[in-house]
Order: structure tokens, then C-alpha cells, then sequence
């Protein structure tokens, strides 16, 4: 396991995790905690990172996200993150996220 290249919120916590010692440490806590997801959510929003990559089976924490804008936001601060959230279903989508990466990037 190497140090994150991006940032990683852990569920227990709902802090960046920056280290592999941090992320084996959470990981341990979070099968005995409950998940801190309005934390996080609040977290990521406020950090505005530009661009939001959810991958893995379903779309749940992105729509968790889509969800709480929709209902908290105003209409500009909606459009900007509808235009930077990736949600891929399973890991074979990981193409598409690279292809996200690179457009932000260029």
C-alpha cells in the first residue's frame, strides 16, 4: 500500500487520511463504527475539489452528495458540481475516470 496520490476521507473519522498508517488505522475502526457520512459530505463540499470520483458497485455516496446540494445549495454551486461528478459503477469504468482526470488537468 502506498500514500494516497488523492485525497481520501476516512468514514470513522471524517478526516483526510495522508498516510498508509492513517488509512490501516481507519480501516481497522470502521468495521466496529458507524460511518460519519454528513461529516464527510460537509468535508468535500467545503473543500470543493473540482472534481468527485466515486467507483465501485452502485452510486451511492455521489448521490448522497448530488442529493444534499440539491436540497442546500443555490443553483450555480449545483451546476458546477453536476459537471464534476463521476460516478462508475464498477472498476472496469476506471478508463472513463482516467479520461475525467485528464480533461480536468488539460
Amino acid at each position: 500500500m502506498r500514500a494516497p496520490g488523492v485525497p481520501v476521507y476516512g468514514n470513522v473519522g471524517a478526516d483526510l487520511l495522508r498516510t498508509v498508517e492513517a488509512i490501516k488505522a481507519e480501516l481497522t475502526a470502521q468495521i466496529t463504527s458507524p460511518v460519519r457520512w454528513r461529516e464527510i459530505s460537509a468535508k468535500i463540499i467545503t473543500a470543493d475539489p473540482g472534481l468527485l470520483v466515486e467507483i465501485g458497485p452502485g452510486k451511492t455516496l455521489g448521490g448522497l452528495i448530488l442529493r444534499w446540494l440539491r436540497k442546500h445549495a443555490d443553483a450555480k454551486t449545483l451546476s458546477r458540481w453536476m459537471e464534476s461528478i463521476h460516478l462508475h459503477g464498477s472498476v472496469k469504468d476506471l478508463r472513463l475516470t482516467r479520461e475525467a482526470l485528464v480533461n480536468r488537468r488539460s
